[in-house]
């Protein structure tokens, strides 16, 4: 058996008006994502922190384009998904089209809960294309949440939110 990954990123978006649009889209901050984690010379945390593999890359980095509205629907990593590596950060990049697939809301759930039974070893960063959309984000997880009533994972300290910039790279 090959031993897990020090860290992945899994970053996930709703497939639908990923590439819609002008600069920035959600596909160009994908790529900002993989460019920060990938090559052990572009990144001082990553060489800092001894996050490479074996070849010296980087973190492994996958991307999920959900969407449970289709015929052969995308849905979030599972707890397999998760156990590929020591460590996992997920990185959602919300938008409206998120917040409206139930089905890609119920998989968030059941993703945020076994990010939140990993002792630690796992984390959520939410970013959103703007404060409504992390709003209603907040009130579709909420929706889907069980009787706890907690937010996808804020309650627990294993969520983190944010706003995207209008510009991913920093001046």
């Amino acid at each position: 058996m090959l031993p897990p990954d020090a860290l992945q990123v899994l970053a996930l978006a709703h497939a639908r008006g990923a590439q819609d649009g002008d600069y920035p889209r959600i596909k160009d901050y994908f790529e900002e994502v993989r460019t920060a984690f990938v090559g052990s010379d572009s990144n001082y945390l990553v060489r800092e922190l001894g996050l490479l593999d074996e070849k010296g890359t980087g973190a492994a980095i996958r991307l999920f384009y959900l969407n449970g509205e289709s015929q052969a629907p995308v849905h979030p990593p599972s707890e397999h998904d998760l156990a590929l590596a020591l460590h996992t950060l997920v990185v959602i990049f919300v938008t409206r089209a998120l917040t409206q697939d139930d089905a890609s809301m119920r998989g968030l759930e059941s993703l945020a809960a076994n990010v939140a039974a990993s002792s630690g070893r796992h984390g959520i960063l939410v970013l959103g294309t703007s404060e409504e959309v992390l709003r209603d984000f907040r009130h579709a997880a909420r929706g889907h949440q069980r009787a706890s009533g907690q937010e996808l994972g804020t309650a627990r300290g294993i969520c983190r939110e944010a706003r995207l910039r209008s510009d991913p790279h920093p001046l």
